[in-house]
């Protein structure tokens, strides 16, 4: 049973017989956002937004969802995630109140044949889209609910690296993703394997290769606690990994934002997207505590 906050659909108040009820599924895979445009002939064409439709009298928000996209796309979803409500008031007057949910599981065929052209875009760039207000003011919800998401990854790749102080590794760890589900996961393993070369990121994204059996990772998000190495910064961009999420900065040797940027250098034929600085103090912590136990 999907849960929903509580809503009147087809009352007899002055309030809300003014106001249309409106589902809208934000559908995301692999970490980028399904965007349609409207058709150049239809009303408000060239218009971006979400698929989803009216709120029938008698129906939930949910179940307006489950019939609208089950007839606009051809899919059918499950445990959708309710991300908040909006109103929008059209330059004639009416006014629309907006019920949206986070869809990332769904099976069947998208259909795509509604809209004049559909993206799929990174939430980042949803900004950058012309869009209904109403839709543009879920963005900052939207991004929340998927940070969320990267906190989880990243304290699994926490717990790597605590494995890794354990055995005498500095203490840095990894996961990758992809599709929400995690492919692989490493630590540093340089003193174990004696090569300067076994770091968290390349362990994993080895494991992640084997994995999808591809020399590819699109698609793919890297979780590791501390700002990658110019060595693993290049592995990312040749792997063609999509994002790359870090903790703690590295003043002495980090290539994505501090010393280089190597993820991001135009001239390469990849950039990869970064957000560092997430749980950044707890990766602190356990470098500072591994190095202060092994000086004299």
């Amino acid at each position: 049973m999907y849960a929903f906050p509580p809503v009147e659909i087809g009352s007899n108040s002055n309030v809300l017989s003014t106001v249309q009820e409106v589902a809208v599924a934000v559908l995301i895979d692999a970490g980028r956002i399904f965007l349609g445009q409207r058709r150049t002939t239809a009303r408000y064409g060239g218009v971006w937004e979400f698929p989803g439709g009216k709120v029938e009298n008698g129906e939930t928000p949910v179940d307006a969802l489950v019939r609208e996209l089950r007839e606009e796309l051809g899919i059918v979803f499950f445990n959708p995630r309710y991300l908040g409500t909006s109103e929008h008031v059209y330059a004639d007057g009416g006014t629309f109140r907006v019920w949206y949910y986070l869809v990332d599981k769904w099976f069947g065929g998208l259909r795509t044949d509604l809209w004049e052209q559909v993206v799929w875009v990174h939430p980042d760039e949803l900004s950058s889209y012309a869009m209904f207000e109403a839709n543009r003011s879920i963005i900052p919800a939207i991004t929340a609910s998927i940070e969320g998401e990267d906190e989880r990854f990243m304290r699994i790749a926490l717990g790597e690296a605590e494995r890794a102080a354990a055995r005498g590794e500095i203490p840095v760890g990894c996961v990758i993703t992809c599709e929400g589900a995690i492919i692989a996961r490493s630590h540093n393993r340089t003193e174990e394997r004696r090569a300067a070369t076994a770091h968290a990121e390349l362990l994993a994204i080895a494991q992640a290769l084997e994995h999808r059996r591809s020399k590819w990772l699109e698609g793919c998000t890297l979780y590791v606690t501390l700002e990658p190495c110019p060595m693993c910064a290049g592995a990312l961009v040749l792997a063609r990994i999509e994002r790359v999420v870090f903790a703690a900065h590295d003043p002495k040797a980090g290539a994505c934002e501090t010393l280089y940027t190597i993820t991001n250098d135009r001239r390469l034929n990849h950039r990869v997207r970064v957000r560092g600085g997430l749980l950044a103090e707890q990766s602190q912590s356990l470098l500072e505590a591994f190095f202060r136990q092994r000086r004299p």
